[in-house]
């Protein structure tokens, strides 16, 4: 007799409410897409201005390197130089010794200082690759972590949509 009663009021407004709930849910999961995309573009922002910094900061350090080498002339600049740009020790082939002379060593410095340099620049480069490949990396992982937003509101609406069919079947099964 209650639940009769309770049918009776609740039917002709069922359309109604079922519409106003719908739309609350599409609201709310519309409210966490946007606000999940703006998270998502700020972080992304973020990331690309650290790989904007490494990259300016990475040309700085190539350019004094560049610098420092073309200002290396004499071969006692050059030798003075190797320490700066390499940790790898000059191996320095001594002459035979003349007597009366101090002794001497023969080594081409230009080229050694041209491939260190290169080393140096490719190994800074490198560097700021391989952070700016991390960093790329976690954007993807930070754009890829949830399905999108037609994706959560199908499920939604499923679920809805299921909770619905059980709630009228339990009407139907108790009114008759």
């Amino acid at each position: 007799m209650i639940l009769g009663l309770f049918w009776s009021v609740i039917r002709p407004h069922l359309f109604y409410w079922i519409l106003g709930i719908g739309a609350i849910f599409a609201v709310h999961f519309w409210l966490k897409e946007h606000d999940r995309r703006l998270l998502v573009e700020t972080e992304v922002k973020q990331l690309q201005e650290q790989i904007d910094n490494r990259d300016d900061t990475a040309q700085k350090q190539v350019q004094v390197i560049v610098k420092e080498v073309a200002a290396a002339k004499t071969p006692e600049q050059q030798v003075a130089e190797i320490p700066r740009i390499s940790d790898v020790p000059l191996n320095i082939k001594l002459m035979p010794e003349v007597v009366g002379q101090p002794p001497a060593a023969q080594v081409d410095l230009e080229p050694l200082m041209q491939e260190l340099s290169q080393c140096k620049q490719k190994d800074i480069l490198l560097e700021a690759c391989q952070a700016d490949t991390a960093d790329l990396k976690q954007q993807v992982n930070v754009v890829a972590k949830k399905p999108g937003f037609w994706h959560r509101v199908g499920s939604a609406a499923k679920k809805i949509g299921i909770g619905v069919a059980v709630g009228a079947g339990l009407v139907l099964a108790l009114h008759n």
